[in-house]
């Protein structure tokens, strides 16, 4: 989301089809980039998204009458995955921009109030885990990795889930893709913002 476009037209949209759906959905998982963008911008501009994003959910959340909306949305926990434009400054270029408020992820983990930007949760009989793709590429990049401490937190997390719950895996750059190979040639390679660098390693902790 983003104030040109109709950015919020748009988002409003999408939320009333979820309004719409019965039965009503449990809860809602957004995908990253949930604005375009913080990677390069100014930190004001970079908030001025964020909040539009949430005024639209606030607003869109009360303006059913005779219904009852919070900024839930209907109610529904939503449960979000960072994407790369949802980091402040990486590609800023100025040398100061590291010690401005909410560098890199602080942002997105203050606005959507998360104490870490990797976690699980449960629900009936499944286990869901979103993970942290984005991980800062030297100078001023970023690139696709499940990082050393996500990758020890998984296999501790799944521990203790078990072997016999079903389990859904969310995060913002693909583990595995073909999208390269399709749009661009059979033989191209990946870019390391395409496809998560390390995605076996991750793929191997399910193999049990």
């Amino acid at each position: 989301i983003q104030p040109e476009l109709g950015a919020a037209d748009g988002v409003a949209l999408a939320i009333r089809k979820i309004q719409e759906l019965n039965p009503s959905p449990d809860f809602i998982i957004t995908g990253g980039d949930m604005i375009m963008d913080a990677l390069d911008v100014t930190r004001e501009r970079a908030e001025t998204q964020l909040r539009l994003f949430r005024e639209t959910l606030k607003t869109l959340s009360t303006e059913i009458p005779g219904t009852r909306r919070d900024t839930k949305l209907l109610n529904i926990p939503i449960y979000h995955t960072i994407g790369n434009h949802d980091v402040y400054g990486w590609i800023k270029k100025d040398g100061n921009v590291s010690k401005e408020a909410g560098y890199g992820k602080k942002m997105f983990q203050e606005w959507y109030a998360l104490g870490r930007t990797y976690y699980s949760f449960d629900f009936a009989d499944w286990h869901f885990v979103i993970l942290d793709s984005i991980q800062p590429k030297a100078p001023n990049s970023w690139h696709a990795e499940i990082d050393d401490a996500q990758l020890q937190w998984l296999k501790d997390d799944l521990a203790q889930v078990g072997k016999t719950r079903p389990i859904a895996l969310i995060t913002h750059v693909p583990l595995m893709t073909l999208v390269t190979q399709y749009t661009e040639g059979t033989t191209v390679a990946n870019t390391d913002g395409g496809i998560v660098r390390n995605g076996k390693e991750v793929r191997d902790i399910f193999v049990p």
